[in-house]
């Protein structure tokens, strides 16, 4: 065997192992910096009931990568409860990110008349 065809295999080899390594880093890179986070991004609930905290959008193993509360838009609430019918946005922060959250309130339950 010929010592060019020998360079040539160690090359061979080489800038497969550099190939290679490659795409564990890039795998490990997605993996671990660009896994996002597990979220409900809509929450429905019914008027009078208590208003969603961050425990009730993002999972327990997540809620140590996002910011400590929940920021709603135009949300009028009274004791933590809300009594008004509509669709709620919200923002939750992740890293340099804000995702959207939605609260739906509806109104399902027929009123109970006692007396």
């Amino acid at each position: 065997m010929s010592k060019r065809s020998k360079k040539k295999r160690q090359n061979k080899k080489l800038l497969l192992k550099i190939i290679i390594l490659i795409i564990i880093s890039s795998m490990y890179y997605f993996y671990v910096y660009k896994k996002g986070i597990n979220y409900k991004t809509k929450i429905t609930i019914e008027i009078g009931e208590t208003v969603p905290t961050l425990t009730d959008y993002v999972s327990k193993e997540d809620l140590d990568k996002v910011g400590k509360e929940i920021i709603w838009n135009n949300l009028d609430t009274n004791e933590d409860k809300i009594y008004k019918l509509g669709e709620y946005e919200g923002t939750i922060s992740y890293r340099e990110e804000t995702l959207k959250i939605k609260l739906i309130v509806k109104d399902t339950k027929a009123p109970i008349i006692e007396g």
